[in-house]
């Protein structure tokens, strides 16, 4: 139960330069409240510095900057991986004005499951929320929440209860995928992350504290926001998430986060819990979770961290070439490894866009990189600052844990 989700996460460190609006570090209080998660983890909040590197106790979120680097995974539990890779697909939003939150309700709750973890002991030590994606008894949730589990039990809304097989999981995303021998089930229908429109309506399903399937509205507050959390073992990671108003509560973790059509785009992770800090939760997005779910599936783990492998700053100013483009980030530093050395691409050039997207901020560039695999190529828009000039660019994406 950690408030800043149930339970810590540990997800990728972010390295290099950044400009972050918003810089998060938790630290982890351990004890009380056993049953959701055993660990608290309390945050606070400021506003970063225009230039200044992340440190492992005040990191900052927002840029590629050589991407975090993966933690390897030991010791290894057994991974039930199907030896295929299958598509987790994102449905497009429908045209209309939306639904209730009763009918969101109605249209997701079904798909929610409790999850309950147990020691060897079979003494309850954690306990967060799920959502069934497959029909035939595959669920996602948080890594946290299930990790160090000897035994799973997986609730279903009917009240229904499974034992749980762990099909695979992953530290640096905060995801893992469950397993129960069951058919027919109601499966959630996932929404692409990227439609969701600051502003919309959010709902988040979840077994907040314990009692069963809770629903809060409120609305999502931000997109693509860089989370740095310090955690018991010392080490950092940076996660980009989904912000919203809608109240996350221990027990929530794992749970739905469903926009005005009923899809979820956001699997609930952590929230704000400190003085001062009120309405502040995130959720993981649907577009980062894709290529992790079906890596996981296929393989029990995920295979290789894409990285771009370069460190990128706010545009503080416009460029005085006649071409130059008036948003994007400013790049700092190309590693040796990356595509965009081979094009030419060097310090003092721009990334205005990337998989057709728009970079605005640093964090940008980060969450499109995050939801790619190693291998991907992406399409980019750089302008070469020397030649004034605006090229479009096809780069491959490599793999941070063989970078060297």
């Amino acid at each position: 139960m950690n408030p800043y989700a149930p339970k810590p996460q540990k997800s990728r460190a972010a390295l290099g330069t950044s400009l972050c609006l918003l810089t998060l570090a938790a630290y982890v209080f351990a004890g009380g409240l056993w049953a959701f998660s055993g660990r608290i983890l309390w945050a606070r909040a400021q506003t970063a510095g225009a230039a200044a590197p992340p440190s492992a106790s005040e990191p900052q979120g927002g840029p590629e900057n050589d991407p975090p680097v993966r933690q390897p995974q030991q010791p290894k539990d057994p991974f039930y991986g199907t030896g295929e890779r299958e598509e987790f697909l994102l449905s497009a939003p429908p045209e209309g004005e939306g639904l209730s939150v009763e009918e969101i309700t109605a249209r997701v709750k079904p798909s929610v499951t409790g999850v309950a973890c147990y020691d060897k002991t079979a003494r309850l030590f954690g306990a967060g929320s799920g959502v069934i994606f497959r029909a035939d008894g595959y669920i996602v949730t948080n890594y946290h929440v299930v990790d160090g589990a000897f035994k799973i039990r997986v609730t279903l809304d009917n009240g229904r209860g499974y034992e749980a097989r762990l099909v695979g999981k992953d530290a640096a995303s905060d995801l893992a995928v469950l397993k129960i021998e069951a058919e027919g089930l109601t499966a959630a229908q996932f929404g692409d992350s990227d439609e969701v429109a600051v502003g919309s309506l959010a709902v988040a399903i979840g077994n907040a504290n314990g009692f069963h399937n809770s629903v809060t509205q409120g609305i999502f507050s931000g997109l693509n926001r860089q989370v740095a959390l310090e955690m018991e073992d010392g080490n950092t990671y940076t996660y980009t998430l989904l912000q919203t108003d809608a109240a996350i509560n221990p027990g929530n973790s794992g749970g739905a986060l469903a926009n005005k059509y009923g899809q979820v785009v956001g699997i609930n992770s952590s929230k704000i819990s400190a003085v001062d800090y009120e309405g502040m939760g995130f959720a993981i997005p649907s577009q980062i979770m894709k290529p992790v779910i079906e890596d996981l599936m296929a393989y029990g783990e995920v295979q290789g961290q894409a990285r771009l492998g370069v460190v990128v700053t706010p545009m503080e100013e416009t460029p005085k070439g006649r071409h130059a483009p008036e948003t994007g980030v400013l790049i700092i530093e190309v590693d040796k490894k990356s595509g965009l050395l081979k094009e030419g691409v060097s310090a003092g050039d721009i990334i205005v866009s990337a998989a057709g997207r728009d970079i605005l901020v640093p964090a940008d560039l980060t969450s499109m990189v995050s939801r790619h695999r190693a291998g991907d190529h992406i399409s980019m828009t750089v302008y070469f600052t020397a030649l004034d000039e605006v090229r479009e660019l096809d780069v491959c994406l490599y793999d941070g844990e063989k970078a060297g």
